[in-house]
């Protein structure tokens, strides 16, 4: 009986470590590049008040050509002026194996003033141990360009959020217009935007 709350307790401490470590690491997987630099965008506003914070704080790092250990280095070193470190490694899938249990390893004694992003190209979080083995401690966001019959809604809804009603066909428009590439699509919602100010809404004619 002792043996079977042992491991309960266990269990449950576990899960409460898992669910520290979703808030300080963040795994981006897919190939949309767009989407990947605007989630590290965000990421950093929100952990670092001013430029200078950031540039003492944060470092990127490649895990196909760096291995793992310069990352964790910098994350275990306290923040300087700030009150986190962020790291953002890409290509975290082309790590070899020793590289992949090394990190799971550190994992387990993660500083809480740490937070590590990870990237891979892969589509899906399942295909490899690694991935898989982040994913289940790590916020996960898919970073997929959107199929060209969703990219009108992708566009509305990145318009709405800027408080820019379009108008029915305005959306589609402008993916005729400008194609698929998000962070150009972007880009032309930001010149709409600026064009029709001070109003709210855009239209075709626009």
């Amino acid at each position: 009986a002792d043996s079977g709350r042992s491991d309960r307790s266990r269990k449950a401490r576990d899960r409460s470590d898992d669910r520290v470590l979703v808030d300080l690491i963040l795994l981006l997987f897919g190939k949309e590049r767009f989407l990947k630099d605007e989630a590290v965008a965000d990421l950093k506003a929100k952990l670092f008040r001013n430029p200078s914070e950031l540039d003492l704080n944060f470092q990127s790092f490649d895990a196909e050509e760096q291995g793992i250990s310069p990352a964790l280095d910098f994350l275990w070193t306290a923040p300087f002026l700030a009150s986190k470190r962020l790291a953002l490694v890409r290509n975290i899938d082309a790590l070899p194996k020793e590289g992949g249990e090394r990190l799971l390893e550190a994992l387990k004694g993660f500083p809480a003033t740490a937070c590590l992003v990870v990237e891979t190209e892969q589509t899906n979080t399942k295909k490899q141990a690694l991935i898989l083995a982040l994913a289940e401690k790590a916020q996960t966001i898919a970073c997929h360009t959107p199929f060209d019959k969703d990219l009108p809604a992708w566009v509305e809804n990145r318009s709405r959020k800027r408080g820019l009603a379009l108008e029915r066909g305005t959306a589609a428009y402008l993916v005729g217009r400008v194609g698929a590439d998000l962070a150009m699509l972007d880009g032309a919602l930001n010149e709409l935007a600026l064009y029709v100010h001070p109003r709210q809404s855009a239209t075709v004619a626009d």
